[in-house]
């Protein structure tokens, strides 16, 4: 199966290993994962309804990094990242967490391979899904694009024309500010250099405070969940992927299944749609130094009425 060239899941999505690339055929959305996730993304997709642990997922994902030590929270980031862009592309609950024993797909996806050998043979299909990975990124890249007015065209003549002429002025945006406004090219020089002198003062300012910024900046951002809203909780730092879920709601969710809320801890939240899956990720030391975390998932079972 290494001789895979991309996978089509579903009826409209395509996952492209060498590129990392998760493209969504009707919204012509791409995404692409980070270099773990996806690596995890095409093990668990080579071996569908299979359980692969955590273990064989982290000596896939990472290779030779894994040497130098991947700790539990680097997995935990990877996975709750394939599973959000997974979700952006409408793809809900297509990985099913085993307790103790790892993750897997879903046996009721659709999930079909496009072999190298097999798309080669049809270049020039039209057949959007049995084509060259290549193909179907550049088809779906042309199609996203606009097309242009057929009444500028004779515009876009113009502009060219008139570009290409400029360009033999090593300095053609100032001939054009000094010759439209009637000042010589040594007024607008003495003119910017007073400017810049004024400007100087808060630049210099600036960067003076870059570094204490830069210092700063990676304690506050945390990485895959930089986009999560963080609830008015007094007991400790909870953060949701969004706001369908009350606090009260989610803190009792946490006391039922044991997670911390202290002052140093952090929660992160998030739940699938139809609230048959709802993830934790609870940290008791999360900063730019160190992370302490466990994931816990809790599944629930939708009654249907006959």
């Amino acid at each position: 199966m290494d001789d895979i060239d991309y996978f089509v899941i579903g009826e409209n999505i395509i996952f492209i290993p060498t590129k990392r690339l998760i493209i969504d055929g009707v919204n012509r959305k791409e995404i692409k994962l980070q270099v773990p996730a996806s690596m995890c993304f095409e093990k668990l997709l080579k071996k569908q309804g299979e359980v692969i642990s955590q273990n064989e997922l982290i000596d896939f994902g990472w290779g030779e990094k894994r040497k130098s030590g991947v700790s539990t929270n680097a997995y935990y980031q990877s996975i709750l990242h394939l599973r959000k862009n997974l979700e952006n592309v409408g793809l809900f609950d297509i990985i099913d967490t085993i307790p103790r024993n790892g993750l897997r797909i879903n046996k009721k996806i659709k999930v079909s391979c496009v072999y190298l050998s097999e798309s080669a043979s049809a270049e020039g299909s039209d057949d959007l899904y049995h084509r060259p990975a290549s193909a179907v990124i550049a088809d779906l890249r042309v199609k996203s694009q606009p097309e242009p007015e057929q009444n500028n065209a004779a515009v876009d003549v113009t502009v060219a024309t008139t570009v290409a002429t400029r360009r033999e002025s090593p300095l053609p945006f100032v001939r054009d500010i000094h010759q439209s406004k009637g000042v010589t090219r040594t007024e607008f020089i003495n003119t910017a250099s007073k400017k810049w002198r004024k400007q100087a003062p808060f630049m210099a300012l600036a960067v003076t405070l870059l570094p204490i910024f830069v210092y700063f900046w990676p304690a506050q951002n945390d990485g895959v969940f930089s986009d999560y809203i963080k609830l008015n909780s007094k007991k400790c730092a909870i953060y949701a992927a969004d706001n369908k879920h009350s606090l009260s709601e989610i803190q009792g969710l946490m006391d039922k299944s044991g997670l911390p809320c202290t002052s140093q801890s952090k929660t992160f939240f998030t739940a699938s749609p139809m609230g048959t899956r709802i993830n934790f990720i609870s940290c008791t030391t999360y900063d730019e130094h160190t992370q302490n975390c466990r994931s816990l998932t809790i599944m629930k079972d939708i009654k249907v009425k006959p």
